[in-house]
């Protein structure tokens, strides 16, 4: 007798009909990195931002956090308490102060000699002599200046007020002054809507709701804005520039130096 064996007909699985794709971790994390910068570049471009705007951010913020802790030294002007004392009796309200100090980690990726900025807004006896700290809008900038905080600076830790002594922590000063009278209300005001804002890691110079210290200084003071450089796809102006923008307006000077004039 003669037994028939009845085969089932094979049915083609999915998984024989596509080749199977085996991704190792690696290759995984370069094709989630790689969709990720595709994603990033096309919003930063439909929105008119810099290329990688999100994952530029996200670098650079971790390096200034981390390096921004970095202080090799003392600046060579820090502690010089007859340099303090001179500059809190001969700072004029809406001074604009240069910096160098090279020694420190966050200088180590701005070129040029000069590092940073910042805006003196008067001592005590400057509001009380103006009245300035009797008009309500301005309450905020007035207990700061009451407590020492009188510089106005933006940096990493964002848009806010620091003691002279804390800028002074530096190889080198340069102090301008405006050749002409100013409405020193108009600028105080445009100080407490750019106050609290924070530090752009994006390093774009077009977008005001974070801000550099050169960025700062021109919604401070709007005729020192000038052609940003492009760098990184970025556009934005580093603070021996502005020092040059200071140098060559004819309604500022230099008024004061502290420190190494080799080079200048």
């Amino acid at each position: 007798m003669t037994r028939e064996i009845t085969r089932p007909l094979h049915s083609h699985a999915p998984s024989q009909l596509w080749p199977r794709i085996r991704l190792t971790w690696r290759q995984a994390l370069l094709s989630v990195a790689a969709l990720f910068l595709t994603l990033d570049l096309t919003v930063s471009l439909s929105l008119g931002a810099p290329p990688f705007s999100t994952s530029f951010q996200i670098v650079a913020k971790s390096i200034a956090k981390t390096i921004g802790l970095i202080e090799l030294r003392d600046g060579t002007l820090a502690n010089d308490k007859r340099l303090l004392l001179t500059l809190e009796k001969q700072l004029q309200p809406l001074d604009v102060i240069v910096i160098s100090a090279p020694f420190k980690g966050t200088s180590f990726f701005t070129p040029g000699r000069n590092t940073h900025m910042a805006i003196w807004l008067g001592n005590e006896t400057d509001w009380a002599k103006q009245g300035w700290r009797d008009i309500p809008r301005l309450k905020p900038l007035a207990d700061a200046v009451a407590e020492g905080r009188s510089v106005l600076q933006s940096d990493r830790h964002g848009t806010g007020l620091s003691s002279l002594d804390d800028v002074l922590n530096a190889d080198e000063i340069t102090i301008f002054r405006a050749t002409h009278q100013r409405d020193a209300e108009i600028h105080f005001d445009r100080a407490i809507q750019n106050m609290g804002k924070a530090y752009d890691y994006n390093l774009d110079g077009l977008d005001h709701q974070t801000l550099i210290c050169t960025e700062l200084a021109m919604l401070i003071f709007p005729e020192l804005r000038s052609k940003p450089s492009k760098r990184l796809g970025r556009q934005f102006i580093l603070p021996d520039e502005m020092l040059r923008t200071l140098e060559q307006s004819d309604h500022w000077q230099s008024w004061f130096h502290a420190g190494s004039t080799a080079d200048r």
